[in-house]
């Protein structure tokens, strides 16, 4: 029951009540609380719909908002086994209705949606990646021979994070999505052909990386500021070496000079690489730790 404001006069002679009218939300009558009698008998609300779960947070609006790359909501009805002829039309005519292009725009929205989350990817990369899928599936001439749509969405999102400046490298995306790196890359090379972007896939830059690491491992802010200038200017003397190596490295070497309590095992993990690859790294970078450190963190 939902209290309403006094409209309306109860037609009970003996009441005629002005005010204390409620609501019922489930039949829609306007009951008086004072005698009971149906003031109004099932009214249409015309407000918004909503609901009101204890976790829902602050959104009450109970439809889906509308897709910004889809442009329109959509809703798929699905026979279920032993449903009425009714149920089964609806199916049926729904199904002629949405083209094989929208359901292919709103089932990829939602698994990049999925995958992003996954990886904790804000949403201006969500939104970006379903602007470039939108424009893929527009633009490709063709079907993608032996593709795989979870290394398509995956290197989908790739493209949207370096456009967006967030770095993200090939092997730590198959990692943490299960696709093979092999066909991310494979996309990627799809992608960047059938957008005719100029974006290519080059490395990322190991101070960049630095920042995520070091924020995986809840170090200080000290730690980052050290890690990124030995990085800068390590990347250059170690060619041919991997940016999360040299970003590992870094974070090393930071540490050791700050005394500050990290292993290699640990920074290795949160940067997808081998225990071994951060000590052989940092021993070459060790002969150069007085050019590589910030002049006020030089033992």
């Amino acid at each position: 029951m939902m209290e309403r404001p006094g409209f309306l006069v109860c037609t009970n002679p003996n009441c005629r009540c002005e005010k204390g009218f409620r609501e019922d939300l489930r039949t829609g009558d306007i009951v008086c609380t004072l005698c009971g009698r149906v003031a109004c008998e099932k009214t249409i609300d015309y407000g918004s719909e909503w609901r009101n779960f204890s976790d829902s947070g602050g959104d009450k609006s109970r439809a889906e908002n509308v897709d910004d790359v889809i442009d329109k909501l959509t809703t798929s009805v699905k026979p279920v086994k032993g449903a009425d002829k009714h149920s089964t039309a609806m199916a049926r005519l729904q199904a002629n209705i949405s083209g094989n292009e929208q359901k292919t725009l709103s089932q990829a929205s939602s698994k990049i949606s999925e995958i992003a989350d996954g990886l904790g990817l804000k949403d201006d990369v969500k939104k970006r990646a379903k602007q470039l899928y939108k424009e893929f599936e527009t633009k490709k001439t063709r079907k993608i021979r032996g593709s795989n749509g979870d290394a398509i969405i995956v290197a989908i999102l790739y493209l949207a994070c370096k456009e967006l400046g967030v770095s993200r490298t090939f092997k730590e995306l198959s990692k943490e999505t299960g696709a093979k790196e092999q066909e991310i890359k494979k996309m990627y090379l799809v992608l960047t052909k059938q957008l005719r972007t100029t974006s290519r896939a080059s490395p990322v830059a190991p101070h960049e990386l630095v920042i995520r690491i070091c924020s995986n491992l809840e170090l200080p802010g000290q730690v980052k500021s050290v890690g990124e200038h030995i990085a800068k200017k390590g990347a250059s003397k170690l060619e041919g070496k991997s940016p999360s190596s040299i970003a590992a490295a870094s974070i090393y070497m930071a540490v050791r000079h700050l005394s500050i309590p990290c292993s290699e095992k640990d920074i290795a993990k949160a940067a997808s690489i081998s225990p071994s690859t951060v000590k052989n790294i940092f021993k070459e970078m060790e002969p150069w730790s007085d050019e590589l450190l910030p002049p006020l963190e030089k033992s």
